[in-house]
């Protein structure tokens, strides 16, 4: 009974949101999906996950989320993932215009924009309903 109500309230609830910019860390269960968010406020840079496809973590808008207006958003979903599991996902600051540079031509990426991107490492912890 006690997770069937656990399940309803985190259907009811919806995905946990995080911040990309302030995000170090973050608790997963095994069949949750979270959303990461990153305002896009007064630079052109989106934020792209470095080692994709990632084999334990699905990124269902892909490498570099969705934009929507001023906003980015990533739905990351645990795809095969393993109880007690740490997943450490490296993200890029990226240029919007060329966010597939980076990954393709890094030099090119550095002669093109003059610097390398903005990286940042976030860990996922994964966990299991009934630890909780």
């Amino acid at each position: 009974m006690k997770v069937y109500l656990l399940l309803l309230v985190v259907v009811l609830v919806g995905a946990e949101e995080y911040s990309l910019d302030t995000s170090h860390s973050i608790q997963l269960m095994m069949d949750q999906e979270i959303i990461l968010t990153h305002e896009e406020v007064e630079h052109k840079g989106i934020w792209a996950v470095g080692r994709y496809p990632n084999d334990a973590l699905e990124f269902l808008e892909g490498r570099a989320g969705a934009l929507n207006g001023k906003e980015q958003r990533f739905t990351v979903k645990c795809k095969k993932c393993k109880k007690g599991q740490e997943i450490w996902v490296d993200f890029w600051l990226v240029n919007s215009e060329t966010p597939e540079l980076w990954f393709e031509d890094k030099q090119g990426y550095i002669h093109t924009h003059k610097d390398a991107p903005l990286a940042k490492l976030i860990r996922f912890k994964v966990d299991s309903r009934d630890e909780l």
